[in-house]
């Protein structure tokens, strides 16, 4: 494995890439203390943990290199401030703009009027318009995420079912992965099948893939 790279400093406290993560993971550990998934139990922090593993895993293969320090920290930290009392000036203080800026597009807004299914539809613009990084972390947030309510609450599921199904449309990730590597086309279009068919529940499998793997 290649020696990770040196990492510029936001804060004195990072002295190179490894410090920068470790950080990023306590940081993160720390803001969600006292908070447990749903299902399972489990100390939250393993959501995002999963995820970044995930993300990584995803850049090796389909860039042949770890993840870099903005991507794996953001997967870190995309519900800190969703789900905590921690901001994205503390995000920006801390682990730089692009970890901030990351940190936004995964952070469903808050104060907004209507119901569910407005809300889903405001954070998809807002995903839409989201760097290519950050629609990485959010296809391996909603895979990890749906793989347990569909263990433990399958009446549940068949609500987010098509809630995933929409927000896989609408990052369009067998497209938009490119970043000059024809590799992470690939990989990109086997993993949205992949999640597509944890999704399927019933005979709309068919529906479902030609409205996220479809040329709109």
């Amino acid at each position: 494995m290649n020696e990770r790279p040196e990492y510029p400093i936001h804060n004195p406290e990072f002295d190179n890439f490894y410090d920068y993560l470790g950080s990023a993971e306590r940081y993160a550990s720390n803001a969600h203390e006292g908070q447990f998934r749903r299902y399972t139990g489990e100390s939250y922090i393993t959501h995002p943990k999963a995820v970044a593993e995930l993300v990584d895993s995803f850049w090796k293969e389909a860039f042949g290199e770890e993840a870099p320090a903005e991507v794996y920290a953001a997967s870190l930290l995309h519900d800190v401030v969703e789900d905590t009392n921690k901001t994205l000036d503390d995000i920006e203080r801390l682990f730089g703009t692009t970890v901030a800026q990351y940190v936004y597009f995964l952070t469903k807004p808050h104060n907004v009027a209507g119901n569910r299914k407005l809300r889903k539809a405001i954070f998809n613009n807002q995903l839409e318009l989201a760097p290519v990084e950050v629609k990485i972390i959010k296809f391996f947030d909603m895979f990890h995420n749906c793989e347990s309510i569909k263990e433990h609450d399958p009446k549940f599921f068949k609500v987010v079912r098509e809630e995933m199904v929409s927000t896989l449309a609408c990052m369009k990730l067998h497209k938009g992965v490119t970043l000059g590597y024809t590799e992470a086309k690939r990989v990109a279009a086997r993993m949205t099948e992949d999640f597509l068919e944890l999704l399927d529940t019933d005979h709309e499998r068919g529906r479902s893939i030609d409205y996220t793997l479809g040329t709109a």
